[in-house]
């Protein structure tokens, strides 16, 4: 069964095929047949599997499987036979190797018999194969081999965040006092804060969970960011990681590691992306990229990151709103910071905290800095509501109230509002789903706190 390379141009000579050739895919062949050790030899004109070299076919045939060319005085054919001697002058492709039928095909695929493919597997083999159990770097929230983004609205603590999380997982505690972590090795990129700011910082949350910093020599931090679209910048981070070999990768931020891409192109963002997750995938580490929110509106939806890929990217999204909260001593911060975690493998879930940081003197700079968290009762649903609505549900108790009174605790808690916004957000919290009471006569009704 003989398959020949159609004619390109016709030709009048009388011969048994009229083709003017082109001795580009006869070198083809036997350059790329050289190469892989099999041997070549041009032989007079034979056209079919009836005589094939000296070999009588009648006692021992030998199968032609392709012509590559031919011409009056020139062949170059594949024939499967190992035991083919090369002085029978035909490609011998060795015994069990495939040759389509297309001969243009099997030159691709000899040219191509030394270069790197993607790795494939069928469902059968996947289905066999041994896959570990990659664990939780936070219970319940991100797997251990995840990648995902945390974001936020600006100043609501995202490098807070990010750094207690670091803590947590090299020292095996719970992340915002809220979720046990997996004790492992840390890496964190970081684009802002420097050396002085990041070490204040680090002092302040371990003291916070009574940690001893100098006893962290499994968490690293690094004072730049990868460039995910630069292909020297991502050598060196691949090469950090393998020294390192971590359990989890901070990047921080990520409009620092995707300059010079397109924020708008999904596409774009998620070919960058792409890189760094497979880099970290590499030594079989999670991946935590730290996003800010666009100022279109407020809450924490994950539809407010700005720009497009990290929210279509990642397998674990953390979306964070916050509000400030007013404290009698103007040096100290204090903010709530309300969470939703989802993700494809999680359930989706709510963390309501409030985060307070002072320092011991304000004007000194490399004074110690202090920082605590407090996880709120309502943690399973204030971050749905707007920074009013849930200041007010702040102030309500068992005890009945009326509007008036709870505008007083509000402004006594440190946060102006008006008797109109307090009514409008007692209406909202008694509806579906309800977290407040009312009661009383229409024009003087009163409200309490759902326990």
């Amino acid at each position: 069964m003989t398959t020949r390379i159609p004619p390109t141009t016709a030709s009048s000579e009388d011969h048994d095929v009229n083709v003017d050739f082109d001795a580009s895919s006869a070198f083809l062949a036997f350059t790329l047949a050289s190469q892989h050790g099999i041997p070549v030899f041009p032989v007079a004109p034979d056209h079919g599997p009836q005589r094939v070299g000296v070999r009588d076919a009648t006692t021992d045939p030998v199968t032609i499987v392709s012509w590559f060319t031919t011409r009056p005085d020139f062949q170059v054919g594949a024939v499967i036979d190992e035991d083919v001697d090369s002085g029978d002058g035909y490609v011998v492709v060795p015994s069990g190797v495939t040759i389509p039928d297309d001969p243009h095909k099997w030159l691709a695929h000899l040219a191509d018999a030394d270069k790197a493919v993607f790795d494939y597997i069928s469902v059968a083999d996947l289905n066999r194969k041994d896959i570990k159990d990659p664990g939780w770097i936070v219970q319940g929230i991100w797997p251990g081999d995840a990648y995902g983004t945390l974001a936020a609205e600006a100043k609501a603590g995202k490098t807070w965040s990010q750094l207690d999380l670091a803590v947590s997982v090299a020292a095996g505690g719970r992340w915002m006092n809220a979720y046990q972590c997996d004790r492992g090795t840390v890496v964190v990129f970081l684009g802002e804060g420097g050396e002085r700011n990041t070490r204040r910082r680090l002092r302040a949350i371990c003291e916070h969970k009574g940690v001893d910093p100098d006893s962290l020599d499994n968490l690293f931090i690094v004072d730049r960011v990868p460039h995910f679209n630069d292909h020297l910048s991502m050598g060196l981070f691949r090469r950090t990681l393998r020294r390192i070999d971590p359990r989890l990768v901070i990047v921080d931020p990520l409009y620092f590691a995707a300059a010079g891409g397109e924020g708008s192109n999904l596409y774009s963002m998620g070919d960058l992306l792409e890189q760094a997750q497979h880099a970290v995938a590499a030594v079989d580490a999670a991946l935590v990229v730290v996003h800010h929110f666009n100022q279109t509106g407020s809450g924490n939806s994950a539809r407010r990151m700005t720009g497009a890929g990290p929210e279509e990217w990642s397998r674990v999204l953390g979306a964070a709103g916050h509000e400030e909260l007013k404290s009698s001593d103007p040096t100290v911060s204090k903010v709530q910071i309300n969470w939703e975690f989802t993700g494809g493998e999680i359930a989706p879930q709510k963390l309501s905290i409030i985060r307070t940081v002072w320092v011991d003197d304000p004007n000194d700079l490399t004074s110690p800095m202090h920082y605590s968290i407090e996880v709120t009762d309502d943690a399973d649903m204030v971050s749905d509501l707007t920074p009013a609505q849930q200041a007010v549900l702040n102030v309500l108790s068992e005890d009945w109230m009326t509007a008036t009174e709870i505008a007083g605790l509000v402004e006594a808690s440190g946060k102006t509002m008006n008797r109109d916004t307090v009514t409008t957000s007692l209406r909202t919290l008694v509806s579906e789903p309800p977290l407040a009471q009312k009661t009383g006569p229409t024009n003087k009704p009163v409200y309490r706190k759902i326990q």
